[in-house]
């Protein structure tokens, strides 16, 4: 796991300078407290119900732009089977005329 050394804080630091480091945390940071040169714990904001629902919201918006997007397409108008048994079958041909053999 890669982390920013920006938001890595020592467990000395964070007794000392609590106060500072909430304040990072509470405008959205996440941060990461090491003890001897080891990540123990990772501080972050608690999403509330609210800023779920929210979220949840904006999630379906966007999904309901890819599926009108996707309606003038004509993408996803057959069932889940027809769409693989034709994903196999453009695979197979795809991999034939790879290979140089004729259909």
């Amino acid at each position: 796991m890669l982390i920013d050394h920006n938001n890595l804080v020592q467990k000395t630091e964070l007794r000392q300078n609590l106060a500072q480091i909430l304040a990072r945390v509470y405008k959205g940071d996440t941060l990461y407290i090491s003890d001897r040169g080891a990540v123990k714990a990772k501080i972050t904001l608690v999403e509330s119900k609210v800023d779920k629902k929210k979220k949840i919201e904006k999630i379906m918006k966007d999904l309901d732009k890819i599926r009108n997007q996707l309606a003038g397409t004509g993408w996803g108008k057959e069932d889940a089977a027809t769409t693989i048994r034709k994903m196999r079958d453009e695979r197979s041909r795809y991999l034939l005329e790879r290979d140089g053999k004729n259909l």
